[in-house]
């Protein structure tokens, strides 16, 4: 199961901004400059702007989030109804019993780590990071975008038009350096935040919930008739196979006994 959840996990941060952001960025920050901007002088970075734009992108994060957390969730619940159904396939009520514990605890502990992301979003909403951290960040994505080694970033480039109105290269560069920088950080955090809910409670509190369900089952002496109660083919196919096994030895039997008859 690690495995499996582990190859979902490693694209998760793919999406976090550069496909949800950067193709649109442009557009998005021009449209503020214009609806929004005042009496701010040229260059001067508006953080209702930065804010307004950050709180709408991190909103469009939480889908992906929960979409990652029920591909999990199903890996997780198929696996552990496929590994019943193989050991206590044979045993109508014990199978039963046991798929409907996976699928209360599966229920239980999905709800719980979905309610956790949400949460988690609602306090990305308040858009906070480490004054050494971000100024870290904020120095490193200002020397990429400024004093780039390999070629400038498309976004940059595919706007020729706004290269050519500096009033408009300045409010949207300085801007957009800032929601890159931001959102660099916010993504690593979210990259490793949410697999880590998902797997602490579908991976982890799932089975030790789940191991607790079965040891009860096991303390419940009263019920173990009823749980072992085989299938009616099931009883069928042993009885045929015993008495299959008993002619196959009287076979044998006699056929050890000939030679001596025979003598």
């Amino acid at each position: 199961m690690f495995t499996k959840t582990r190859s979902y996990f490693r694209i998760y941060p793919g999406g976090l901004f550069y496909v949800a952001v950067k193709n649109i960025i442009h557009e998005e920050v021009s449209k503020y400059d214009k609806q929004y901007r005042g009496k701010e002088l040229l260059g001067f970075v508006s953080y209702k702007t930065f804010e307004t734009i950050m709180k709408q992108y991190l909103e469009q994060l939480v889908d992906p989030a929960l979409e990652l957390l029920q591909k999990v969730v199903e890996i997780i619940w198929q696996t552990f109804t496929d590994t019943a159904q193989k050991s206590f396939g044979g045993f109508y009520n014990l199978n039963h019993t046991v798929q409907s514990r996976i699928e209360d605890i599966k229920t239980k502990q999905a709800e719980t780590a979905e309610n956790l992301i949400r949460l988690q979003f609602r306090m990305e909403q308040m858009i906070y990071c480490q004054d050494q951290i971000y100024s870290v960040v904020l120095s490193k994505i200002r020397e990429e975008i400024f004093n780039p080694v390999e070629k400038p970033p498309q976004n940059l480039q595919s706007k020729s038009s706004l290269l050519n109105d500096p009033p408009s290269v300045s409010s949207i560069v300085e801007i957009w350096v800032h929601l890159n920088a931001y959102f660099s950080e916010t993504s690593k955090r979210l990259a490793n935040q949410i697999p880590f809910i998902i797997q602490y409670f579908m991976l982890r509190e799932n089975g030790d919930y789940l191991q607790k369900a079965m040891m009860q089952i096991l303390q419940e002496k009263q019920h173990y008739t009823w749980l072992l109660q085989e299938q009616g083919d099931t009883t069928a196919k042993r009885k045929f196979l015993q008495e299959k096994i008993y002619r196959l030895v009287q076979a044998r039997r006699a056929l050890y006994e000939f030679p001596h008859l025979k003598g």
